[in-house]
């Protein structure tokens, strides 16, 4: 009776297997169609960046900030896009505005904290007017060493130091309040602007979280034949 409680898990077990990789196989798909954003500009847009609204398949429509002074991308145009924790290697401004090629950057722990907050409406005094847009954004370029002009920055470092109390600000973030880089590409594989974002679970969390109901269905099953 063990012996044949035992073959009827495995057959119960490749049932399930089957259900679970066919699962999968729809979420594979939903995040390969992820793969593409398109960018607009959001009302009271800076002169020449954020905020940005970012559009795309399998994950929710969010507002964005640049990177990258000197990268560009056209309003309306779609691209692919790759998520790390540094930009893939623009050009930044140095000594008074000259441009200096980059390579990964990864992004400062000020501008985690300060987009970290706007993403979660807790910026304290932001009203996304576009005097704040522009001062946000060139916060951003300044924290990423984009810019050195600090005539328009408004009051943005201040708060986030006053937060991060005895922080370098320009410190790498290492992914941290969730925030990372959506590094952008033509269809060409040109880079373009690279974006803010946060983090989205990645396909290979949500398969091994699936794949892991296979053993626990086959314990459950295993204990009710037994009993």
């Amino acid at each position: 009776m063990v012996k044949l409680g035992i073959e009827v898990i495995f057959i119960v077990n490749k049932i399930l297997k089957k259900y679970i990789i066919a699962i999968l196989r729809g979420l594979l798909v939903n995040t390969s169609q992820a793969i593409l954003t398109t960018i607009t500009w959001d009302i009271g847009h800076s002169p020449s960046g954020g905020e940005f609204v970012m559009t795309q398949d399998g994950i929710p429509t969010f507002n964005s900030f640049c990177l990258e002074e000197n990268q560009y991308i056209t309003i309306g145009g779609t691209y692919l896009y790759q998520i790390a924790k540094a930009t893939d290697g623009g050009v930044a401004n140095y000594n008074g505005g000259n441009v200096i090629a980059g390579g990964p950057d990864p992004i400062s722990i000020g501008t985690a904290w300060l987009y970290s907050n706007f993403r979660n409406g807790t910026l304290a005094g932001y009203n996304g007017n576009s005097t704040q847009q522009a001062q946000l954004q060139n916060t951003f370029w300044y924290l990423e060493n984009e810019l050195t002009d600090t005539s328009n920055l408004g009051g943005w470092i201040n708060l986030a130091q006053s937060s991060l109390i005895n922080v370098n600000l320009f410190s790498d973030a290492n992914g941290a309040y969730g925030v990372n880089v959506w590094n952008i590409f033509d269809a060409n594989g040109n880079q373009c602007q690279s974006q803010l974002g946060m983090a989205v679970p990645e396909t290979t969390t949500v398969a091994s979280g699936a794949l892991l109901l296979i053993p626990l269905f086959t314990s459950l099953i295993l204990k009710r034949k037994l009993s």
